[in-house]
């Protein structure tokens, strides 16, 4: 029995040593495989980090940001290719294959509407300008948060002196129909008498009966007009006190009550009565042409029938009623009122004439750079509306002022010299640009210069008089305040063009001003090109305090859309024309496959390990 048994113990223990060792080897594949995965997922990274160590170096010199310019197939290509040098067999101790390489998932610098830029140059105005400053941006944003108000005030204000011109303008053709009417002979018992003596007459008498009636409808007609523009003027006051309402709280007390008290004696004079008199103008005219066509209606029966003498006596004694100086309104249409009214069209025509040329010393030295603005991020930009915080805001608008030029100081070799003025306006040429911030800067300064004028009572006194002078003779007062008013809007608004020729000539320009810091008299208020201050005023803006203050108010997506295209002509104009940041990458996701040859067993008789790995990388 004992020599049954034989060798037992030796089958055993290899049944044992086969079991560890086979289990050795599982643990050391299990490890291997585990290896394997994490070289994989290393190599992965070390591609992706490699690739993006391939940024455009030039835009994050110059302007602080980073991003690669590659495209897809590019990029995939620069990646397999650092892959598989990583993989080299003589330095891969997991001796993984990558198989496959795709890109899942993509982020371009322009996607979102720049939203991906905005949010890389966020991050680094945060650690370039730190919290204390990003304090101070704020504080900033408090002292120019009132312009805005200010000039939607002056906006209504502005709109109110508009409209009342145009009113104003109806109302003087009613008078110059009136006055054409009365020019011509309109004693009708005269005509009638004249019939009665020579039969021949009727046919003069009939020309001026077609001809006055026809004039009085052209007055009646006028005056329904001057019904539509009176409606929208009467509006306009209504809401010029509703915005300067809305100001209670905003601006010191003094100042608001000044406005106020001006603009709600204008709106309750124009809701207490009719002061044209166009009414009573238009019931004359309806009465007097009822009477003129009564009176012509017995003028036909004695013609059709001359011996009817009782027709015609009829008519003389309905004749009597008629009275064509009824016909009235309550305006004054003399010569010396066009000419004392100059201020208003002399100050229109100077700034619908192109204001460069009064704000700029030596217009030949303004820069005729030009860009072509197709094809350019802000021409692709599928929605305006996207909400930014404050902070965002007012951060990404200092990287603005860091990193462009502005026409007080600009920036060497770029394709345009006012690039700040391109942000807020997005015009080709730099002319242009320059043009329309000078005029939203005057825009921005006449409401402020209306306070002015309002809070100076010597002024307030040279308005009035010179609107007495033009308007008085009507007697009304509400049309010599509605001319004051428009007095006032002139004298601001060329005040303003003397502050913008000021901000150019990199002076300081006080909000509110003092009589001290006033430059145009009203007697000398198109001598603009004459004015040149000497010292700044004490806490007064300056043009780039005025630039920051534009893009304040702008659409934050359209600021930085022009902003990517400044970025992008300029990097075309110094390094490469083909350069575009809608091909710049900021963040990739990427799915690679790896094969791995099992360690213990023939490839031939086994299958070989799949190994997938996916990873993501952004700037």
């Amino acid at each position: 029995m004992k020599g049954k048994f034989k060798g037992s113990i030796t089958v055993f223990m290899a049944l044992l040593m086969g079991t560890i060792i086979m289990l050795v080897l599982v643990i050391v594949e299990s490890v291997r495989v585990a290896l394997c995965v994490e070289e994989a997922e290393r190599v992965t990274y070390m591609g992706l980090d490699s690739c993006f160590g391939m940024y455009a170096k030039e835009v994050l010199d110059e302007y602080g940001v980073m991003f690669l310019w590659s495209g897809e197939k590019q990029f995939v290509d620069d990646f397999n290719y650092i892959v598989n040098e990583n993989c080299d067999v003589k330095r891969n101790i997991a001796k993984i294959k990558p198989v496959d390489s795709r890109i899942d998932y993509v982020e371009h610098c322009t996607d979102c509407d720049g939203e991906v830029f905005e949010k890389q140059v966020c991050d680094f105005m945060k650690l370039k300008l730190g919290e204390d400053a990003i304090k101070l941006l704020l504080e900033k944003k408090d002292m120019l948060a009132q312009s805005d108000d200010i000039n939607k005030m002056y906006k209504h204000i502005s709109d109110c002196s508009k409209d009342f011109l145009e009113t104003e303008a109806r109302v003087s053709i009613i008078a110059g129909d009136i006055k054409n009417v009365k020019s011509k002979d309109c004693d009708l018992n005269k005509h009638i008498t004249s019939i009665s003596e020579n039969s021949e007459s009727y046919g003069h008498y009939e020309l001026w009966k077609n001809s006055t009636i026809k004039s009085m409808e052209r007055i009646k007609s006028d005056i329904e007009e001057f019904y539509k523009v009176s409606a929208k003027s009467k509006d306009s006051a209504d809401e010029m006190l509703g915005s300067i309402e809305e100001m209670r709280g905003k601006t010191d007390d003094d100042t608001y009550a000044v406005i106020y008290a001006q603009a709600k004696e204008i709106a309750d004079k124009y809701n207490e009565n009719d002061s044209y008199g166009i009414e009573a103008c238009k019931k004359a005219v309806e009465e007097q042409k009822r009477i003129l066509e009564n009176t012509d209606a017995k003028v036909k029966e004695f013609y059709n029938m001359p011996e009817n003498k009782q027709a015609l006596e009829e008519a003389a004694l309905m004749g009597q009623e008629f009275d064509i100086g009824k016909i009235l309104i309550n305006y004054d249409v003399t010569s010396e009122k066009k000419e004392k009214n100059t201020i208003v069209k002399n100050v229109n025509d100077m700034l619908t004439s192109g204001i460069l040329h009064l704000v700029v010393g030596d217009t030949s030295k303004i820069s005729d750079k030009k860009i072509s603005v197709e094809n350019l991020p802000s021409k692709n930009i599928s929605s305006k509306k996207r909400k930014t915080g404050l902070t965002s805001k007012l951060i990404f608008d200092q990287y603005i002022m860091d990193f462009f030029g502005c026409y007080i100081e600009t920036k060497k070799d770029t394709a345009l010299d006012y690039e700040i003025e391109y942000i807020i306006n997005g015009k080709e040429d730099d002319s242009v640009n320059l043009g329309m911030t000078a005029e939203k800067i005057i825009s921005a300064r006449s409401g402020f210069n209306v306070i002015s004028i309002m809070k100076d009572k010597v002024k307030m006194e040279e308005t009035f008089a010179l609107a007495s002078s033009i308007a008085g003779a009507s007697g009304n007062p509400l049309i010599i305040k509605l001319t004051q008013l428009g007095i006032i809007v002139a004298w601001a608004s060329a005040e303003s063009v003397a502050d913008v020729k000021n901000l150019m000539s990199q002076k300081k320009v006080a909000l509110i001003k003092d009589a001290s810091q006033w430059n145009l008299s009203l007697s000398g208020i198109i001598n603009i090109k004459s004015v040149e201050k000497k010292d700044d005023d004490t806490l007064g803006l300056s043009y780039t305090d005025y630039l920051r203050y534009l893009l304040s108010v702008q659409n934050h997506v359209v600021s930085v859309n022009r902003t990517m295209d400044l970025i992008e002509v300029n990097m075309k104009k110094k390094y490469n024309p083909d350069f575009r940041l809608a091909d710049c990458i900021s963040k990739v996701k990427i799915a690679c496959v790896y094969n791995a040859t099992p360690l213990f067993c023939a490839p031939r008789i086994s299958k070989l390990y799949e190994i997938k790995v996916s990873q993501k990388y952004n700037y």
